[in-house]
């Protein structure tokens, strides 16, 4: 092999100035990319920063410091765009927007740290009966990024390392160095709507995919998008919620209340500073021949163990989304994981079970993150209703804006008169459960969920209550959740079933505060009259031992 001298530098064209045509012969392995596609900019990386191909993990610079020099270069893209999307589901977002770059974040193999969240993360199964349509609103402004000069060098330790063996080299080094790195400000919203009603969805979705033709900026202020999607949403009986995802610097952004999406848009698109978005790497062997192309793996391996350590930094980004108490206890678990995995690698060749056995440990931990987001998601959504949306969805009334004030009452509607502020609910002739939530899932969804019920027909949650002497005493009662500590966990359905049916069993009442996402909750009710009651409470529930934050 040719010895490195410490003379060898970076030129303009890509090639050593000494003996650029003179590279080692590749032995049989696998062969690696000279550049590959962008990869998301991390805290710690720099100009010259090396990363492994395999592992992704982010190394130290072979180059002297004094050598390394940034040029800035003007994008050749445009220099702002603003873009508004409808898509029918996250399987459509997969393929209409490019989300791989969520499977390969370079990372720091101390620490793994992963600072940058650079869109929404969407999973293939589908865990809801619901129609859903995704609304995205992007825009994004270019700014110069910076790029490694030509003229920088090996340092004495890299060019003795890589004389003497490239193996090590590699692991000290890296196979790519940050050549470019991008400079970009940009904010993405996502609405999710949801709707159990096909029909709602579809009057929905005409009405948005009409609108986003008509031009409009909203940087520019000519209408509210979040209030006209929340307007067409509200009269459609279609459920929302909001996400956003911003990079750049964010100290002169307005955000006192983040759910105004306009004014966050607006506040962002003209004080939001640039910040590192996105790198560009390039092999070493493009400016040093001398440093081989190939890894001396079989490609199959390789391949395989690429993906094992992107799903290792998948789960890691995933858990950094979580909120749940176990949080840090599980980044910590994944480390190890991954440790293990990087500090066996090169076993693996000569011992499958232990790489089955190192995969088979980071799959189930990834689903189980996974797993943790679904019911994360699940609570965050029903904890986002107001109390008068969920008597409104129990009791099949239309949306304030589509009442009549002038229609006459209904059995739905007809209150207790004993009761002033109107929140009890009356027993209504052939009807026997009122539901708050979701009670029903498929099997599919209990098990990723793990969703528990406690049933009517337990102790304690089945209330019976006769007429006593004391005809005319107005006879009351309650049922509570949970009964027991086994049954502790976060509410994201309640039952009320009425064991009569006849329209004359009472009523019970409504909550004051929204008791979804809470741990616990009291049904109480009132006989009719001063009669008789009966009265019964599911309740499904996510135990805390799946999540608790």
């Amino acid at each position: 092999m040719n010895k490195l001298s410490m003379d060898e530098t970076i030129r303009g064209d890509g090639h050593d100035t000494t003996k650029a045509d003179q590279a080692p012969l590749s032995p049989v392995g696998t062969p690696l990319d000279a550049s590959p596609p962008q990869e998301p900019f991390v805290d710690g990386m720099a100009l010259g920063s090396g990363i492994n191909a395999m592992t992704g993990e982010l190394l130290g610079s072979p180059f002297v410091t004094s050598s390394i020099q940034e040029l800035e270069v003007v994008s050749k893209d445009s220099s702002e765009w603003l873009d508004r999307k409808i898509v029918r589901s996250s399987k459509e977002l997969k393929r209409c927007v490019d989300l791989s770059s969520l499977s390969s974040f370079a990372v720091p193999l101390h620490g793994l740290d992963l600072s940058l969240k650079s869109g929404f993360d969407f999973f293939d199964e589908n865990t809801s009966n619901m129609e859903c349509t995704l609304i995205i609103l992007t825009w994004e402004r270019n700014f110069k990024s910076k790029r490694l000069a030509e003229g920088a060098k090996f340092s004495e330790e890299a060019c003795k390392l890589l004389n003497e063996s490239p193996e090590t080299f590699r692991d000290h080094y890296g196979d790519y160095f940050v050549y470019e790195i991008f400079c970009k400000a940009r904010i993405v919203a996502m609405w999710k709507c949801t709707s159990e009603d096909e029909s709602s969805m579809t009057k929905f979705r005409i009405e948005m995919e009409s609108s986003l033709k008509i031009p409009g900026n909203i940087v520019e202020g000519s209408s509210s998008f979040d209030g006209f999607i929340r307007t067409s949403a509200k009269a459609s009986s279609v459920s929302i919620q909001v996400e956003v995802s911003r990079q750049g610097d964010l100290s002169d952004v307005d955000a006192n209340n983040p759910d105004d999406i306009d004014s966050l848009f607006k506040s962002f698109c003209t004080k939001a500073k640039p910040s590192f978005t996105n790198v560009l790497l390039r092999h070493y062997h493009q400016i040093f021949p001398s440093v081989p192309t190939t890894i001396n793996m079989d490609p199959e391996l390789f391949i395989q163990l690429c993906d094992v350590f992107s799903d290792a930094k998948k789960a890691l980004l995933l858990n950094s989304m979580t909120a749940d108490k176990q949080k840090i206890d599980r980044h910590d678990q994944i480390t190890r994981i991954f440790k293990q995995i990087h500090a066996s690698r090169r076993r693996y060749q000569s011992n499958e079970d232990l790489l089955r056995t190192s995969i088979q440990r980071l799959t189930d931990t990834l689903d189980s993150v996974k797993a943790i987001l679904r019911r994360q998601e699940l609570i965050t959504e029903l904890r986002g209703y107001g109390v008068d949306d969920l008597r409104r969805q129990v009791l099949g009334l239309p949306p304030p804006e589509q009442e009549n004030e002038k229609s006459p009452a209904t059995p739905d509607k007809e209150k207790n008169k004993d009761d002033d502020d109107g929140n009890y609910v009356q027993s209504i002739l052939g009807r026997n459960q009122f539901i708050i939530g979701r009670t029903q899932f498929t099997q599919k969804e209990r098990e990723i969920l793990g969703v528990k019920t406690v049933d009517w027909n337990m102790e304690g949650f089945h209330l019976q209550v006769k007429a006593g002497p004391r005809p005319f005493r107005v006879h009351e009662g309650s049922l509570v959740f949970p009964q027991s500590p086994d049954d502790y966990g976060n509410i994201v359905g309640i039952a009320i079933h009425d064991m009569r049916k006849d329209g004359q069993n009472g009523y019970w009442e409504f909550p004051k505060q929204n008791p979804l996402g809470t741990k616990s909750v009291c049904i109480k009710f009132k006989g009719k009259h001063f009669r008789s009651f009966d009265w019964a409470l599911s309740v499904a529930y996510i135990p805390t031992a799946l999540f608790d934050d």
